[in-house]
């Protein structure tokens, strides 16, 4: 990751004798160690009152009509908190079969394995779900969820361990405890079925205070791409609908020399990013929040 002047936010150069832990800026002229200078872009002097989702997806191919949807990864940027701290949302959609183009395919083999290496392990009572659950994350899991709350509302019928973070959404609109695991849980336990997606999803806005019937959406080819996938899940729709305009960042990064708006690599380098597209939905959609934040401040009206 680029690192910014803590001055006047430039991107910085390595010095002159390369030594990578010191830094100099070519727009004020700082110059010092790399550890004082900013992992992110500051917030605008006027932040926008625009709240937005940032939603990338992974897929089995380019046509959403044959392809498969295989990741969602979102995050809820109200302009108040480091990217570090967004509200996050990831699934990995358990496919009992996946139907695609080889080259999508091989570009999402960990994915697939993901998929694969998907836990089967039978349905236990809810405490014992919920302890295995546990176990499965380092140190047995964080030690601030209300445990007792959790089961009381988990019930008495069996449930799959794997499948804690989803009932723990259901929960997160009154637990605000669990929102944060319950949106990104550990890998093990990010899987659901294409028909819980969009319950699920919508669980998570209402929890962060975003209407699900009025989602206003950001990302790279959102609109031609990702919503044409998404709006294709079974009952989708029933539950999200998102508003007809989408926040773009590649207006943000067009040039006047540019015979085309500028694609993802290019959005990434004119804003300080990582050169390279991470190509894992949470990543691109957490990427795409980076473009926003540095791109708006080149508007004269968010300037101050």
């Amino acid at each position: 990751m680029r690192k910014f002047c803590p001055n006047c936010e430039e991107m910085l150069k390595v010095r002159e004798d390369h030594n990578p832990t010191l830094g100099i800026c070519n727009g004020c002229g700082w110059s010092g160690p790399i550890k004082q200078a900013m992992k992110e872009p500051q917030l605008p002097s006027v932040p926008p009152r625009l709240p937005y989702v940032s939603i990338d997806i992974e897929t089995t191919g380019l046509d959403p009509n044959k392809c498969q949807t295989l990741e969602i990864g979102a995050a809820i940027d109200d302009w108040t908190q480091p990217i570090e701290e967004l509200p996050l949302f990831r699934r990995v959609l358990a496919w009992e079969e996946v139907i695609g183009s080889p080259y999508a395919m091989a570009m999402n083999s960990r994915l697939l394995k993901s998929i694969g290496n998907k836990p089967k392990d039978p349905e236990l009572p809810p405490k014992e779900a919920l302890e295995k659950w546990l176990n499965s994350m380092a140190a047995g899991g964080p030690r601030y969820l209300p445990l007792d709350a959790i089961l009381s509302r988990l019930g008495e019928e069996p449930i799959y361990w794997y499948e804690i973070p989803n009932q723990l959404l259901k929960m997160s609109v009154e637990m605000p405890e669990v929102r944060a695991l319950a949106g990104n849980p550990p890998e093990t336990s990010a899987f659901c079925y294409d028909y819980e997606l969009p319950g699920l999803f919508a669980d998570w806005l209402n929890a962060h205070s975003i209407s699900p019937r009025s989602v206003q959406a950001a990302g790279k080819n959102f609109a031609s791409f990702d919503m044409q996938f998404l709006n294709r899940i079974p009952q989708f729709t029933k539950f999200v609908n998102f508003r007809h305009r989408v926040l773009d960042p590649a207006m943000l990064y067009w040039q006047a020399e540019d015979e085309r708006l500028p694609d993802s690599k290019t959005c990434y380098e004119r804003s300080g990013h990582d050169d390279t597209v991470a190509h894992t939905a949470l990543e691109d959609a957490l990427g795409v929040v980076w473009e926003i934040r540095q791109g708006v401040k080149r508007l004269r009206y968010f300037n101050g």
